[in-house]
């Protein structure tokens, strides 16, 4: 499996809550651990489906990029993102395929 996690340009920093950390089981994670956080909750979800996901984060906003299998996973995968320890903003670009 491919995974794809890259950090967010500094222009969206702006949208993100300053001075918010992700913790995962009482440790503090940089921006790459939050996204790779975030892409093993989804990757867990889809059953390991996520070739064509990306997801990048910066001082807690991600965002979620490349193909969803289904309209309800897209959503889906924002709900995870949400729900995952220090985000504090979801930006879901996810395009669906057909199958």
């Amino acid at each position: 499996m491919h995974s794809k996690f890259v950090w967010i340009a500094p222009i969206f920093l702006a949208l993100a809550t300053a001075g918010q950390a992700a913790v995962v089981s009482g440790n503090p994670l940089d921006n790459e651990g939050l996204a790779r956080e975030v892409y093993r909750r989804i990757e867990q979800a889809w059953g390991g489906d996520t070739a064509s996901l990306t997801v990048a984060a910066e001082r807690g906003l991600v965002v979620l990029t490349g193909e969803a299998p289904s309209p309800p996973l897209a959503r889906q995968a924002e709900d995870i993102a949400e729900a995952t320890p220090g985000v504090v903003e979801v930006i879901n670009r996810l395009e669906t395929r057909l199958r």
